[in-house]
């Protein structure tokens, strides 16, 4: 079961969330603390089930509202829940299968609860709220141990059952055997005290028959005739008024002038005429009404006939009358169109003033060929002819720069350079001066004179030999400055050649330009993008002067079949010359032009308007004739009248009449029908019936309704007045109460009589006796065998569940083993139940074989894996696969052990959809690293979820 979307309209801190298009696998939600990771988790727990009042679940604002979508694999269901309503599912395929939520997820509450949701508290021995810790324990083992659990509980109801019916030992004195046994002793005691009775037995039976003679002849004589009359005098008493109304009201109704009446009145057609009547005034009312208002508007003898032509032309002013406000509107576009076109033409001849003013007609701008081809042709003819300029003037500076190096290069070459041979000469004069100098000092001091007359010397060749490395640098220099002049007089002669033929080319060039410029009328000295700037506009002139054109003949279309139109409505309105203002139609039919014409007719519109109105009310006023005759010949065949002349007011009148007196002897009639029909309802009982019969000794079996009125009738004439009846009704009930008091007497002594013989017939006390012993043992029976069967039970229960115990300890979790050594890996490697499987306990098997007795000796960390791991085992055996939520479980697992857990949960993703809140950037990261394509992840701040990415998440949870 997979959820694919998710939306919480108000539920704690969520207020219109959705989350849509959920991954079928791993769905990561992170958030810091208070984000409402705990509130969601309150949802997707409670989603399956519905909302527990008093669960200490967060508020809503109004009421807890949340839907999903979820799918099975083969269908698609809607799951919806209010309130603390149960959910409600809805099956969102075609095949419109219905389904309960709890036939869908086949999954208690208490289950889903301590497996599914996987929270810190989850990961204890016994979690928070859970009582009934052996069904936890079953749910964790699984493996059929939830039917186990239930023995005990069975077994202590049987003992129970078979200690309330005979205690712990099965003795008849006690339990629910004590009653049947009390019976059988006090049948012991009545069958002995029989046999020792004696009585007089036969006088008592004597005295009885004649006791019981009286009473028989009151009770099948006396009494029945007494209560006959007194039955038929009670109905008599209470219907003598009515009987006596009824007989006053018959003689009335037997007259032959009712009864004719009665009979062949057709009161079926009183409501008809009563309406009829009603339409008929009404009819004739709206005619009337509708006649005055048509003689205000015609005048004169010939109303009929203008009331026909209007009848005639009725299709037309009615289709007139549709278009009125279309021709109306066409009328005003026509002039504002027409002001329209007029500013465009304007602005068109502005615009061409702009481009020359010498220009005064547009047959100027019509000769100008401004086709795409000429356009082309001059764009190229202008590109071509900038770019020669260009090309010339780049041609004339390059020749400018060439000169002016040529000159440099010149003046540079004839700049001396030093001569070796001077230099050699140069350096022995100056040798023999120092060497004169130093000789001359020796005189004064020999060492003085010998270092200077030598480092002259030396100084001398030094400098005159730096003086000849610089001379032959400035002979390779000039040397350069040649071998670069030649190459500038080289490129100076060159481009002078591409100069000249630039020119050449451009000579053409510029004469098409200036055959542009003379037929556009502009000055010769106007650049070539001028040119083409001047072009571009007479072009577009040209083409808005098209358009103008083309909206011109369109507005004489326009305006030629406007005014058809108004000829026709002002052919129509001719038809009418008695009642219509001829000044109208004139001014219409005498103007020469279309526009005046047009003009002339907004006033030939509004007579038109005010003639559909005169239109319409002709065709009422026909419509309310046509519905006056109608009723008229409806009345004729109604009341059946051949003479067409009658005033039919007044039949209508005359039929009311009788039809009002028909009406009161009708209800005269029912009357009499109603007080014999309650009479022959008090007559109909069978008692009543019955004491008639017998009253007057009718032996006849075929006694009907006719006959026993008759007796009714024959009784009621013995009576001249209700005081009579009243007076013999109180000697009768008088009588009747003595007798049945006698009646009561005799009965007592009878059952005296009765009781006394019963006492004395020993033999109906031993039978009597026997009963009780024989009904006693009966029911004591079936409980000795309800309290064998009960105890077997019990023995059979506690030895199945021994076995099952036994049998079950060694295999039940070698699954969640497999998970834990994975988890732990290979630290743990198999997870032992208890002895007593019933007990929230396990114990672990470490890799080197030691034997951890009770969880509670291990670590948090390794506790928390151990109940992971069963758990995880737990849900791989459970359908249908139900969504897992993982609430911030793994805090206190290391990175290696929360590396193995999060593969695991990652399988577990494969068949089952996972929700992991987490406020730990770690978690996320170690998901991440897996790189699962089916992991989804959303970050949650605030109550507001937002679909991100795993590096997005890890970067939030790590501020």
């Amino acid at each position: 079961m997979k959820i694919k979307r998710l939306y919480i309209k108000d539920f704690g801190i969520f207020r219109e969330q959705q989350l849509k298009d959920l991954s079928p696998g791993v769905i990561v939600i992170g958030g810091p603390n208070r984000a409402g990771k705990t509130t969601l988790l309150h949802v997707l727990r409670y989603l399956w089930y519905g909302f527990p009042p008093g669960g200490n679940l967060p508020p809503a604002t109004r009421r807890y509202e949340v839907e999903v979508d979820i799918t099975d694999g083969s269908e698609e269901f809607n799951l919806y829940l209010e309130g603390y309503a149960k959910p409600k599912l809805t099956c969102n395929g075609s095949t419109g299968k219905k389904i309960s939520h709890e036939e869908l997820f086949r999954l208690d509450a208490f289950t889903y609860h301590r497996l599914f949701t996987v929270s810190l508290d989850e990961l204890r021995n016994i979690p928070a709220g859970v009582d009934d810790t052996e069904r936890l324990q079953s749910i964790l083992l699984g493996a059929g141990l939830g039917e186990i659990v239930m023995i005990p509980q069975l077994e202590e109801e049987l003992n129970k059952r078979a200690h309330d019916i005979g205690r712990t030992r099965g003795n008849p004195r006690y339990g629910s055997f004590t009653p049947y046994y009390r019976q059988i002793e006090e049948g012991i005691k009545l069958r002995q005290k029989a046999l020792n009775q004696i009585n007089e037995y036969e006088e008592k039976k004597r005295e009885l028959e004649l006791i019981s003679n009286q009473i028989s002849t009151l009770e099948e004589k006396t009494i029945p005739e007494l209560e006959d009359k007194y039955i038929v005098l009670d109905v008599l008493k209470n219907n003598y008024l009515n009987y006596q109304e009824k007989e006053r009201l018959r003689l009335q109704l037997d007259r032959s002038d009712i009864q004719d009446l009665l009979r062949n009145f057709p009161a079926a057609r009183v409501e008809r005429v009563k309406n009829i009547q009603e339409r008929y005034h009404q009819a004739l009312e709206d005619y009337n009404y509708r006649l005055d208002r048509f003689r205000q508007v015609v005048t004169g003898e010939k109303i009929e006939e203008i009331k026909d032509t209007f009848l005639q032309h009725r299709d037309e002013f009615r289709q007139y009358t549709h278009l009125l406000s279309g021709l109306r509107e066409r009328v005003n576009n026509y002039f504002i169109r027409l002001g329209e076109h007029r500013d465009q033409r304007n602005e068109i001849y502005m615009e061409m003033k702009q481009v020359n003013s010498a220009w005064d007609d547009f047959e100027v701008l019509k000769e100008i060929r401004t086709d795409w081809l000429e356009q082309d042709t001059l764009n190229r003819n202008i590109v071509n002819c900038i770019e020669l300029q260009k090309e010339q003037r780049d041609l004339s500076r390059e020749i400018e720069k060439l000169e002016v190096e040529k000159e440099l290069l010149e003046r540079q070459l004839a700049t001396g350079v030093n001569e070796p041979e001077a230099d050699l000469r140069n350096y022995f004069i100056l040798s023999i001066l120092f060497a004169l100098v130093g000789a001359g000092l020796s005189l004064f001091n020999v060492v003085a004179g010998l270092i200077i007359g030598l480092a002259g010397i030396i100084g001398t060749a030094f400098f005159l030999w730096k003086r000849s490395i610089s001379a032959h640098s400035q002979r390779q220099d000039r040397e350069q400055l040649r071998r670069k002049l030649e190459d500038v007089l080289t490129s100076l002669d060159f481009n002078k050649k591409e100069l000249e033929k630039t020119g050449k080319r451009l000579s053409p060039l510029e004469t098409q330009l200036q055959g542009y410029r003379r037929l556009l009328g502009v000055d010769d000295n106007v650049s070539p993008e001028m040119v083409r700037v001047i072009f571009s506009r007479v072009r577009d002139l040209k083409e808005k002067l098209y358009r103008w054109e083309q909206q011109e003949q369109e507005q004489e279309r326009n305006g030629q079949e406007l005014d058809q139109e108004l000829k026709r409505i002002e052919q129509l309105l001719q038809q009418f010359t008695e009642i219509i203002d001829n000044r109208v139609l004139s001014d219409f039919s005498n103007r020469d032009l279309i526009e005046e014409r047009i003009r002339a007719g907004e006033k030939l519109l509004v007579l038109l308007e005010e003639f559909c109105k005169y239109c319409e009310l002709a065709v009422e006023l026909d419509d309310k004739e046509h519905r006056v005759r109608e009723i008229e010949k409806e009345i004729y065949r109604l009341l059946e009248v051949e003479d067409e002349s009658e005033d039919l007011t007044e039949e209508l009148k005359l039929f009311l009449t009788k039809g009002e007196d028909y009406r009161r002897y009708k209800e005269l009639e029912e009357r009499c029908e109603l007080l014999e029909l309650q009479i022959s309802s008090k007559l109909g009982t069978e008692r009543v019936r019955k004491a008639l019969k017998n009253l007057f000794a009718e032996k006849n079996d075929d006694f009907n309704d006719e006959r026993m009125s008759v007796l009714f009738a024959e009784f009621y004439s013995h009576y001249t007045s209700l005081e009579d009846v009243e007076n013999d009704y109180r000697e009768t009930e008088k009588r009747l109460h003595e007798l049945k008091k006698e009646l009561e007497g005799l009965k007592g002594e009878q059952l005296s009589l009765q009781e006394k013989l019963e006492e004395l017939a020993t033999t109906k006390k031993l039978e009597e006796a026997q009963r009780k012993i024989d009904e006693a043992r009966a029911e004591i029976k079936p409980l000795a065998e309800k309290y064998a069967v009960y105890r077997v039970a019990t023995f059979i229960l506690g030895q199945v569940r021994t076995r099952f115990m036994n049998r079950a300890r060694d295999t039940l979790l070698d699954q969640a083993s497999k998970v834990l050594k994975k988890m732990t890996g290979g630290e743990y490697v198999r997870i032992l139940a208890p002895d007593n499987l019933l007990e929230a306990d396990f114990q672990a098997l470490l890799h080197d074989g030691r034997k951890q007795g009770t969880v509670n000796i291990l670590s948090r960390g390794t506790r928390e894996q151990l109940f992971l791991a069963i758990r995880v085992s737990r849900l791989r055996e459970i359908e249908p696969p139900l969504p897992v939520i993982v609430d911030d479980s793994l805090v206190n697992f290391d990175r290696y052990h929360l590396d193995n857990t999060v593969e695991i949960l990652l399988d577990l993703a494969r068949t089952h959809q996972l929700f992991i809140l987490t406020c730990h950037p770690h978690l996320v990261e170690c998901i991440a690293g897996k790189k699962n394509r089916e992991t989804q992840y959303w970050k949650l701040e605030e109550g507001n979820f937002t679909l991100s990415t795993g590096e997005e998440l890890i970067r939030v949870l790590s501020k």
